[in-house]
This record gives C-alpha cells, structure tokens and sequence, in this order.
C-alpha cells in the first residue's frame, strides 16, 4: 500500500470557495492518504479533502484512512460540500 502524498496547508479553508472548488479529475492510483486532518472553526463551511467540489468532479482509485475531520458546515472527509454531479 502507498501513501497518497499532501502538501501541509492543502487542505485549509481557501478550498471551500466557489472559485477554488475542485472541478476536475484525480486518480489515485490505488494510493491511500493515511492520517488527513482537517479542523477548521465551528463557522466555517466546505472542509474536507476538497473543502467544494462542483461540476463534473472525478476523484478515483485511492482511500482516505484514519482521517480527523472536523468543522462547521458542509464538512466530509472527501468533500465538505458538492454542487452539480460528482461521479466515483
């Protein structure tokens, strides 16, 4: 099993915004992120891997794995909120 690697501070609330929502397609490879944190205030909205995730969005092939999410609104250890269709 390999480990699906991410940059500190990817995961920040910058991601929740329309503008930065993840639209596009990520394979994993059959990679998994083992220990992804997300806390963010009780406020905020979109936390998560992908803080938003719209249109056609195609994440595939990894896992996520001893994950600690926490926040507000909208909150979820792959997307803390989807708009439009998100295919797996």
């Amino acid at each position: 099993m390999q480990t699906l690697p991410l940059t500190p501070g990817e995961e920040d609330e910058e991601n929740a915004s329309e503008a930065a929502a993840f639209t596009g397609t990520l394979n994993g490879q059959g990679h998994t992120k083992t220990g992804l944190t997300c806390i963010q205030d009780a406020g905020t909205y979109g936390t998560g891997l992908f803080g938003m995730a719209s249109g056609d969005a195609l994440p595939t092939d990894f896992k996520i794995a001893d994950a600690t999410v926490a926040g507000g609104f909208e909150t979820g250890a792959l997307a803390g909120y989807v708009s439009g269709e998100c295919r797996h």
